[in-house]
């Protein structure tokens, strides 16, 4: 499984959204960029999960990829650090390594489908 992290450039462009995960000392880590319906999407590894709209690394559903907290990656090339290497240092890592290799794509893009669907739903019944 490949990580891949944003260069310094995405977090200035986008330092005023206040969905997204910021901690210096800890990157916005993701799975392989995921592309759903024609977007790029960037999804994090997260701990302390307590929703539904996950693919789960643990049978106790705290811990995977986090649905909710995925970003829209409009430029790859400029925004993807492709030269950060990752080196496993606990076991949540090393988890979600062993796991994740063994996921089929389809198994994050139907339920980031089913997330946005409901996502847009919300937001058509709130606005029109």
């Amino acid at each position: 499984m490949k990580f891949n992290f944003f260069k310094e450039e995405f977090f200035e462009k986008y330092k005023d959204c206040e969905e997204m995960e910021k901690k210096p000392n800890r990157p916005y880590a993701c799975t392989t960029l995921v592309n759903c319906m024609g977007v790029t999407f960037a999804v994090p590894l997260r701990s302390h999960i307590r929703h539904e709209y996950a693919v789960f690394t643990d049978k106790e559903k705290t811990k995977g990829l986090d649905l909710t907290k995925a970003v829209v990656v409009n430029d790859v090339a400029k925004y993807i650090d492709t030269e950060t290497k990752v080196y496993i240092k606990n076991d949540f890592i090393y988890l979600c390594l062993a796991i994740l290799t063994t996921v089929i794509l389809a198994t994050i893009i139907h339920p980031m489908i089913n997330f946005i669907d409901k996502k847009i739903k919300k937001l058509l019944n709130t606005y029109f």
